[in-house]
């Protein structure tokens, strides 16, 4: 029982990279693309991310499937929203210049297709431990990638980095445009993909290989009885 609750949460820690929420499955892309121009503007929606998606799955891991759909659809948007309250409240304590830089998409977050979709994939049909785990993969997995292309779209298009100037760099603008960010996003995504290819081709050669070392004694045993 321990080994298959150990397995099962390796396998669940995995899917920080196996089933990404934004390079997979193509979750709340928009702030990716259109706010994450700064690092600080990714690492305050990422807080935002965070401070709403865990308390709600939790919740939802309560409620289950007590309830119908069309009841927690709405509990899940107003606890949302609560839990926006707070994360507000960090956000203008610590980083209160990226409420005006990120916009409307701080408020969006309420509304953000992991909650949901975790909420009903996962939350109502788990324990709790295992949906504050799940919440906590898939807040560290977004928050990996906007803070990735926040940091480099600042570096590439400003020259800065957490708002410092950085020295010999020569500024980009366009890919502080939404259209750079979409396509910043595309090649994250194709260099995913690469490494998870090149990754279980690695896989497959070494699992040929073993069985072809398996297969030489056996044979030449054979051919030693045979003689």
């Amino acid at each position: 029982m321990a080994k298959k609750r150990k397995n099962r949460f390796l396998m669940k820690v995995r899917e920080f990279w196996s089933a990404n929420p934004v390079l997979v499955n193509g979750l709340t892309l928009a702030p990716v693309a259109v706010a994450a121009i700064y690092l600080k503007n990714a690492v305050a929606l990422s807080l935002t991310l965070a401070v709403i998606t865990i308390p709600t799955l939790l919740v939802a891991s309560l409620i289950r499937q007590r309830l119908p759909l069309a009841h927690r659809i709405p509990i899940y948007a107003v606890i949302s929203a609560i839990c926006y309250a707070g994360a507000t409240a960090l956000i203008k304590l610590w980083l209160p210049e990226t409420v005006e830089t990120v916009g409307i998409y701080l408020p969006l977050m309420i509304t953000n297709t992991i909650v949901v979709m975790r909420a009903e994939a996962f939350g109502v049909r788990n324990k709790t431990r295992w949906v504050l785990l799940d919440a906590l993969v898939q807040v560290l997995g977004y928050a990996f990638v906007i803070c990735t292309v926040g940091l480099v779209r600042e570096y590439i298009g400003n020259a800065t980095l957490w708002g410092n100037p950085v020295d010999n760099a020569l500024p980009i603008t366009g890919i502080a445009l939404p259209f750079g960010g979409l396509i910043l996003l595309g090649l994250f995504a194709a260099l995913y993909q690469y490494i998870n290819n090149h990754a279980a081709q690695r896989r497959l050669n070494a699992h040929i290989t073993v069985s072809t070392g398996d297969d030489e004694p056996a044979a030449a045993q054979t051919m030693e009885v045979t003689g």
